[in-house]
């Protein structure tokens, strides 16, 4: 994707999160230190221990969180003047030391970094990929130069049945063509641009779809894929390339628990793969962008969509919850939590929908979560739950293969 056409597309897609068409409110990024959970929230960073009082600080202006591992935070910033990005590390939230930099030309939107165990960067493009002789990727691993220098070792693939990335045809004027992602794996950039994205768990991390409900786990010590778990059998590879206004979220949210499974809430099979079909959202991409009123045209479209969303809801408004183990590949669901909502009864809640992990480590709702909708009782006949537990030993039971 040439820079030009990833800004436009960037610009593109705000209006949609705008709208909250697409996807639920971005949570609290959270990753466990040991006992300590750090939560991440915007330049705000907390730090969390049993019986202490809780540790607020501020990241400088520009720095973006990564991940905190080992009492050692990591940031990145977009340098503007010197045209670089650079990462950056703290121990005490007041002095940076800069880890390494990395020319703006090769990622000109920046990236997330995760520290890998063997010295090493995992790192993950946002929009553009990063590129390296005549291939490309969204994932790429790096190490530090003797001039601080991040230099791309290899490019990973996410384990799909093609490579993400493809060379841009030849276009009049552009003096040398990029690389893009595939079309039909289009949804993967949605998933770079989520600010929770890597969510790092004991002994590696994940970069999650949470329009498939695919999570990419990769090794923390080599940050090479292990394996990908899908939550829902019929959500394959196919679900990347579906248009997006048709594919609600397959996960509404997500956080690591201390003990390293990853907690997570998801739509019904039925509503990712049913409810769209009953009830079409129009795309934006039908309207006449040439149009001297496309402006009025769009808003008429999120207009007709809300409806249609609303319609789309209340067909399927259940909310499941599950617990996803990333060592072994498992998927166990679980009770509804205290305080979250077990369906969906409009747009609000699916848009304001967010959750953070305790201390203890239990789920709970975010503070700027709406609480659930009495009155949505009478709305839909309810259905049996499909969330229990094992009765013999109280545990999430294992969903079958």
């Amino acid at each position: 994707m040439t820079r030009s056409l990833a800004l436009f597309a960037c610009i593109s897609i705000m209006p949609l999160f705008g709208q909250g068409l697409l996807r639920t409110a971005f949570a609290s990024q959270q990753v466990w230190d040991g006992n300590q959970l750090v939560t991440s929230e915007g330049s705000e960073i907390t730090l969390e221990q049993r019986g202490i009082k809780p540790i607020r600080h501020v990241l400088p202006s520009g720095h973006v969180f990564c991940t905190y591992q080992a009492g050692t935070a990591f940031t990145v910033k977009i340098s503007k003047q010197r045209k670089v990005v650079e990462l950056f590390s703290s121990k005490d939230f007041r002095t940076w030391t800069r880890v390494g930099l990395i020319s703006r030309d090769l990622t000109p939107f920046g990236f997330k970094a995760i520290p890998l165990e063997n010295g090493k960067f995992f790192l993950m493009a946002h929009l553009e990929p990063f590129a390296k002789g005549e291939k490309a990727s969204i994932f790429a691993i790096a190490t530090v130069d003797d001039k601080e220098n991040l230099a791309l070792d290899e490019l990973l693939e996410p384990g799909l049945s093609k490579s993400v990335c493809v060379k841009e045809p030849a276009q009049p004027g552009l003096l040398t063509p990029g690389f893009m992602v595939r079309n039909e794996y289009q949804a993967l950039i949605q998933a770079t641009l989520d600010p929770c994205n890597p969510i790092c768990y004991r002994g590696g991390f994940a970069v999650v779809s949470r329009e498939t409900g695919h999570m990419f786990c990769f090794s923390g010590k080599t940050g090479r894929l292990r394996r990908i778990i899908q939550i829902h059998s019929s959500l394959d590879e196919n679900a990347f390339a579906r248009p997006t206004l048709d594919l609600d979220q397959a996960i509404l949210g997500l956080q690591p628990r201390p003990d390293g499974r990853i907690f997570l809430a998801s739509r019904t099979e039925e509503a990712l793969t049913e409810a769209w079909k009953l009830f079409k959202s129009t795309s934006v991409e039908t309207v006449q962008m040439t149009n001297p009123q496309w402006s009025e045209h769009t808003q008429q479209v999120f207009k007709n969509n809300v409806q249609t969303k609303t319609q789309q809801l209340l067909a399927h408004p259940e909310v499941l919850y599950f617990q996803a183990d990333p060592e072994t590949g498992d998927v166990f669901l679980d009770d509804t939590p205290p305080g979250l909502p077990s369906r969906l009864w409009d747009l609000a809640t699916f848009r304001q929908f967010r959750f953070r992990m305790t201390q203890s480590g239990h789920p709970a709702p975010d503070s700027r979560m709406l609480p659930p909708m009495e009155q949505g009782e009478n709305l839909v006949e309810k259905s049996p739950t499909r969330v229990k537990k094992n009765k013999e030993n109280g545990q999430p039971e294992k969903l079958g293969k």
